[in-house]
Formats: structure tokens, sequence, C-alpha cells
């Protein structure tokens, strides 16, 4: 028996990448179900089940697909959503930056789509595995050759406020989402559905005309403008989690404002200050289980990187649970890995950080001035300016862990060659080049990188690109707004694992534009073999490189440090998964 456990432990640890080269992982995932069989070990069972869907899913197999996922329903009915842990319940307290907005379809930064996703249930979630699994919808039906999606949605699935959730919350979200006023990059993120691109652009006023169907309460119908196999994956982005209709009918948008605020996930705000502090308690309502034993979490508004020295001291004490110093400056980092080294713990992230030069605006709208730009050296930012805080981006700009990642791809730091193509350009030794901004959001990580960037091209190529830094709002926005600065820094966090996303909607309009890319990417939306929709979004990424659209800097990491009470730290971080002994002292 334990060496059948080991054989199945082997064959499920095969990463993302073997959802996506389909042929090999079919056989591979029948001979997991046959191990799991053997083993009774329905949890993994159900999830391997739908991991299977899901690889049809991906290579357009979709009567496959449907029934790989009607298998994984059954078993997942049987078992429910998750095994419930028989602990003690237990107060769960952190620090946590203070959210933008809670009204998932207006969501626009990391920190609002983090706490949406402790507040809200979507149509599925992705598991640990980076497999879609249900949530909402109890199962789903794929037709008309991948062009028509019906869920069907638990009828135990309850607002805190005892009211139903139904299908006309998600069109009433969606809706919003593609409202007109809406900013285009938010909109674009669901042109997928059949007349959306139209119905936000104006051209379609209807909003019946959508593709979005609800017969009943409990069953919601998809059309879509083209089969996309990320579809699926992208249900699970905070952004597409449903409103509740009757507080949007008698508040209007002042539904989300904490102290009014229902929810349908695992967690209820029961107290608000703003800026200040947070309570939050499980959610009676909740439809799906918890893995963990937090009924409560207490959260100080307070971002820890931007007062490091308080955080540690309340860490110290033992009066927060997790502490994350993701962004801490460099003394702080290294002090708290001297002083609680035993509790640190680092999470890779598909996220990645670089910078996008705006070819729009002379000199850079001359390739060899943006090639030559591109003389840092990423290995020793990484190390000498962010003491290894990070991985330097080799690559292109899909991170490690997502399909179609190139990790030989970046173009060699050459500062001899820098300063020849700045000489053919007509800016020798940096003679005559203008000044030019480059802009980041403030805080101490982001100047101290302004910095850095701005003394390398100095030193290098004898030119000045200052520094500008600003809000985060205002910075969040820049991206998508016609006048993009000619220096930006921009980070993007995956809202699912796609490499589709990274490269269609993680990119601000000015490097979308670029022909190469334009035809690349349209052709990998419809491609229907895998194997090569993957080999044309590695082509994408290349041409970014190629093209010195993007300077990729670095794949990020986020750092932690967890309480020894702290049984259980699920890496997704959902608050629902954490495991608090009760009964021990912090500290």
């Amino acid at each position: 028996m334990m060496k059948e456990r080991l054989v199945t432990c082997w064959l499920l640890e095969t990463g993302l990448d073997s959802l996506f080269a389909h042929q090999e992982a079919i056989g591979h995932y029948l001979r997991v179900l046959e191990h799991l069989r053997q083993l009774g070990d329905d949890e993994r069972l159900a999830r391997t089940w739908m991991r299977l869907g899901l690889t049809y899913h991906n290579a357009f197999d979709y009567r496959r697909s449907r029934q790989a996922y009607d298998e994984g329903f059954a078993v997942w009915q049987r078992i429910g959503v998750a095994l419930q842990e028989s602990q003690a319940e237990a107060t769960l307290r952190l620090w946590q930056a203070n959210p933008e907005s809670l009204d998932p379809p207006l969501i626009i930064d990391i920190r609002s789509a983090f706490w949406v996703g402790q507040l809200f249930s979507g149509l599925v979630e992705i598991s640990d595995e980076m497999v879609v699994v249900p949530d909402v919808a109890q199962r789903w039906e794929i037709r008309d050759g991948g062009q028509t999606y019906i869920f069907y949605l638990r009828e135990d699935a309850k607002w805190s406020d005892g009211q139903p959730v139904t299908a006309g919350d998600f069109i009433l979200a969606w809706r919003r989402m593609l409202d007109p006023r809406t900013p285009g990059w938010l909109a674009k993120q669901l042109f997928e559905i059949k007349g959306a691109q139209a119905f936000h652009l104006g051209k379609l006023s209807d909003e019946n005309q959508l593709g979005l169907r609800a017969p009943d309460d409990v069953t919601l119908i998809v059309d879509l403008e083209q089969p996309a196999s990320y579809f699926l994956y992208l249900l699970a982005a905070e952004y597409t989690f449903p409103v509740p209709q009757h507080m949007v009918k008698k508040l209007g948008d002042h539904w989300a404002e904490p102290e009014r605020i229902v929810t349908n996930g695992p967690f209820m705000i029961t107290s608000w200050l703003p800026v200040k502090a947070a309570r939050l308690a499980r959610n009676p309502y909740y439809h799906g289980a918890y893995s963990g034993n937090v009924s409560q979490v207490e959260v100080s508004l307070i971002d820890p990187a931007e007062l490091w020295e308080e955080a540690m001291d309340h860490y110290s004490r033992g009066d927060v649970d997790v502490m994350e110093a993701t962004g801490f400056p460099d003394n702080a980092f290294r002090l708290a890995r001297t002083r609680y080294g035993e509790h640190y713990v680092n999470v890779p992230t598909l996220a990645t950080d670089g910078i996008v030069f705006n070819r729009r605006i002379s000199p850079l709208d001359d390739i060899r001035v943006r090639r030559a730009l591109m003389v840092i050296d990423q290995a020793h930012y990484v190390r000498d300016l962010l003491q290894d805080q990070a991985a330097p981006a080799l690559g292109g700009w899909i991170p490690p862990g997502l399909p179609g990642h190139s990790p030989d791809i970046g173009l060699p730091c050459d500062p001899a060659t820098a300063r020849r193509l700045m000489a053919e350009a007509g800016y020798p030794e940096g003679r005559g080049f203008p000044p030019l901004d480059m802009v980041w959001f403030d805080g101490p990580l982001p100047r101290k990188e302004g910095s850095y960037l701005a003394r390398v091209w100095q030193e290098q190529l004898g030119i000045t690109i200052r520094p500008v830094h600003v809000p985060f709002s205002e910075w969040n926005d820049l991206g998508n707004r016609p006048d993009l600065p000619a220096v930006y820094m921009i980070c993007w966090y995956a809202d699912f694992p796609d490499p589709d996303n990274f490269l269609r909607t993680g990119l601000p309009e000015i490097v979308r534009t670029n022909r190469r890319f334009l035809e690349k990417i349209e052709a990998a939306r419809v491609v229907t073999d895998q194997r090569e929709r993957l080999a044309l979004y590695r082509e994408v990424d290349k041409i970014l490189i190629e093209e010195a659209l993007i300077l990729p800097l670095r794949y990020t990491l986020r750092h932690f440090f967890v309480n020894p009470r702290v049984r259980k730290f699920p890496l997704t971080f959902y608050w629902k998964d954490f495991i608090v002994d009760p009964d021990r002292a912090g500290g």
C-alpha cells in the first residue's frame, strides 16, 4: 500500500504544464485514476477527474471533457467540496493593506482582489494543483464546439443575509463590468462573451443581446464569440464573482461599502474601521467547507512594508500570526530573517515585474535605443538591490510555472553593444539624448529600484532617465491611458494560469498594438491544437524581447514569517484553509 501511495504521489507531481501537453497527460491521468481507485482516495480521485476534464478542454475535445467532468462531479458530490478538519475554532491575526474596492466587477488592484477572494465565491475555483473545480456552480456543460457554457448553480448557495445566490447575480456583475463607463482595460477581460466588446463600446445598446442568459435562478448560459480554452480559468478570477442584485437595487454602488456589504464567500465583515482595523467571521450561509479551523480573522488595515518596524514589533510580541515581508527594505528583511529565520516561508507567484518602453515617444521609436536600454543586468539587479528576494527574469515576460514560459530568450547584458547601438542611433556617449521620465508607484522599494535603474543608464550610456513616483492608484491606471510615460514600470500577477492572461491582458495598449505581436496573439486565441497554441505564445513572448518592447526584470516571490501556532499555512493564502492552534500562545 505504501508503494502504491508513493507511485500515485509521483504521478500527480507533474505540474501545470502536463495539462497543456495533452496527449501525454491523458494517459498519465488515466493511470493515476486507476491508482486512486485502488487506494480509495476519493478526494484526489475527484480532483484528477477534473484535471483530465480540463486537459480535454484545453485540447478542445469537449465531448470527452464533459464525460471526465461528469465523473468528477459525481465523486465531488459524494465527498463534499472539501474535507472538514476536526479542529477547535481559532482566530487568525494579521496585517493586510486596505483595499481600494470590495465590488468584484470593479476591482482594479491586487489588494482589492485579495480581499474579494476572501469574501466572495465565483462559479469555479482553482485548487492548489491549479485545477478548475466546482464552487457556486456544482457542474457545467460545454456545447456548440466550445462556444456555449451551461452552469448549474448550487441551490444552497446564499448571501450572508440569507438571500439565495442566483444566475442573475452573475449576469448583473458582468453587465456592470461591461458598462461603457467602466475602464476599457477592465471590461476587456470579458470580451470573450458574445456581444461584450460591442456593448462596452456602445455599438450594442440592448444588454439583453449579450451572450448571457438565465432561464431560471440556478442555470446560467454563457455564449462566447469563439472557443477559448482558458474560459473556465477566467471564471476563477475575482472580477467575475457575483454581486447581490437585491442590494445593488437598494443601495446602488454603495452596496459594497464595508459596513453595508453582504458576501457569498467563507467570511463576512463584522466590523470595519477604515485604514485601522477589521474583523471578519465565518459566513453562516457559506455553501462550501472550511479545510481549516479559523472562525474569526482580526486584520490591521496597514501595509507592513510601509510600517515594517511596527509590524516586526507586533510580530515579536505574538500579536499577529502572519507577517508578510514582501517589499520590506533590505535591512528590515535581513533583520527579520536573523530574528525569525525558522518562521520564514517564501512563496513563488505567477508574476513578473518589468519596464515598458513607449515606442511612440522619440527617441524610443528607434529599436536601437530600446535595445540599448536593455543593458540592465537582471541577475545583479536581484542580487544587489533586492537581496535575492526575487528571481532574475532571464527569460520572457511569461513567468516560470506558467505554460509557455521560455527560460532562455532574454537578451544578454552587453554594455559595449548597448553603447554602439546608442552611437549608431545618433547619441554617442549619450550626447544629445533628451531626459526622459520613468514612472513607478511610490514606496521605499520602488524608490530604491528607480534610483538603481537611473544610475545604471547614466553610468553605462551617459543618459538621464528620471524616476518619478506617483500614488499607487494613479500608477495603476497609467498603463491603459494613451499618454503612457516614456518609461513605465509594470508588474502583472496572473488572474488565471494561462499565458493569454499575461500577453493579451497583462500588457499596456502600447505593447499590444505592435503588428507582429497582434498577428501572433490573435492566431493563438483561435488555434485548436494546444501545442501549436503554446508555440505561438512563445513566439509572442520572443517578439516582446526582440523588439525591445519590454524588459522583464524579476519573477516575484512573496515572503512571510509565520508564527508556530499556525499549523497549516496554505500557499493560496485563503483564510478558510488555515489551521491555527487555539491553545498555543503567540511568539
